[in-house]
C-alpha cells in the first residue's frame, strides 16, 4: 500500500518516463492483492496518472483500470469508474472500457 501511494505521490514531481519504467509495472501488479485498501491506493494513485498526459493511452494502465472496474470491493470499483482516460483514434480522451491485465510489463 506504502508504494502504490508512493508512486501516485511522484506524478507530477518525478520525470514521467522514470515513472514508467521503474515504477509503474510493480505498481500495476498489485491489482491482484488480496488487501482491498491495497487496490483502492491503486485506484486513487491510477487517477492521479489521468492528470498527466504522458500516461494517457498505456495499455496496461488502462487494463488495470478495466480489472479494478470490475472488483468485488465497491469503493475500488467506484474509484475505477470515475477516473483514467483512454486515448480516442483522434487523440481525444475518454473513459475506457474493455481489456485484459498483463502484469508483466508494460505494453
Amino acid at each position: 500500500q506504502a508504494y502504490v501511494q508512493m508512486c501516485g505521490a511522484f506524478v507530477g514531481v518525478v520525470d514521467a518516463n522514470i515513472i514508467k519504467e521503474e515504477f509503474l509495472p510493480l505498481m500495476l501488479m498489485c491489482v491482484d492483492d488480496a488487501v482491498p485498501n491495497v487496490k483502492r491506493e491503486l485506484a486513487r494513485s491510477l487517477a492521479r496518472l489521468d492528470g498527466d498526459r504522458s500516461f494517457a493511452g498505456i495499455p496496461d494502465v488502462l487494463d488495470t483500470i478495466r480489472t479494478l472496474r470490475n472488483d468485488p470491493d465497491v469503493e475500488s470499483v467506484s474509484i475505477a469508474k470515475n477516473y483514467v482516460a483512454e486515448e480516442r483514434s483522434n487523440g481525444e480522451y475518454t473513459t475506457g472500457l474493455g481489456g485484459e491485465f498483463h502484469a508483466t510489463g508494460l505494453r
